[in-house]
Formats: structure tokens, sequence, C-alpha cells
């Protein structure tokens, strides 16, 4: 199953939360006026790039791309092009992966960019606000 968010692109990103208890990561995007809201959920974060210009003082930015995919390989491919920092026990040059869990990884790119490896995610319309 892939979830492309092809409907996020030229959305605004709202704002951004991070719970800093249990790592949970949203995302709360804005469409056109008289759509609703939409709010991911990362949960079971493993890693979190979050990259912004310093000189862009605001927070509503513009979304270009969007996407959401399961991970095979136990997120070795993608640990490594993200610099994961936990390495194998077996090997101190490969980064730590997770084989027999399900990961997902979720790619933003705009005025923020963002790359996100979780174990879980939710994905809900609310009313704009």
């Amino acid at each position: 199953m892939m979830n492309d968010l092809e409907y996020l692109q030229r959305s605004q990103l709202k704002s951004i939360v991070l719970d800093s208890q249990t790592l949970a990561l949203q995302f709360r995007f804005t469409q056109v006026e008289g759509k609703p809201d939409t709010i991911l959920e990362l949960l079971g974060i493993a890693q979190i790039n979050l990259a912004k210009d310093l000189d862009d003082e605001e927070m509503l930015a513009m979304v270009g791309e969007a996407s959401l995919i399961p991970i095979a390989d136990g997120g070795r491919a993608v640990f490594e092009r993200l610099h994961y920092p936990f390495k194998s026990l077996d090997d101190h040059n490969v980064p730590f992966s997770y084989p027999g869990v399900q990961l997902f990884h979720f790619h933003m790119e705009g005025d923020i960019c963002a790359d996100v490896i979780c174990k879980e995610y939710r994905l809900r319309e609310v009313a704009a606000s």
C-alpha cells in the first residue's frame, strides 16, 4: 500500500507539534478555503529530519511534494541514506535496522523539508481553524 499524499501538494503546512513524552509528531496541513485541514500523526518514531531556511520567518509553509510509503528490509537502505546514528552491533559502518517491524517513511519537500521514519501513522481530516 502506497500513500503518495499527492492531494497535499500546494497545501500549506500550518503546524508541526512534537510530543516530547511519546515522540509522536503531528503535521497539520491546510487546503483551499472551505476544505477541512488534514492532520498526519506519526507514531513510534525512529528518526526525524527537519530542515527550514533560516531566513524564512513564516511558519505557514507551502508543500511541494509529500509521500508516505512502507519501508522494506527493516529500513536499512533509508536509514543509511538519512544517516541514522545507531549502528549495527555486527558492523559499526552499517545503520541498525528493524527487519521484523513494519516501518513507514514520510517525505516532504517545500518551504520546510522533512524525512521521518515511524512504525505507525494516522491520517484524518478536521474542520479548518
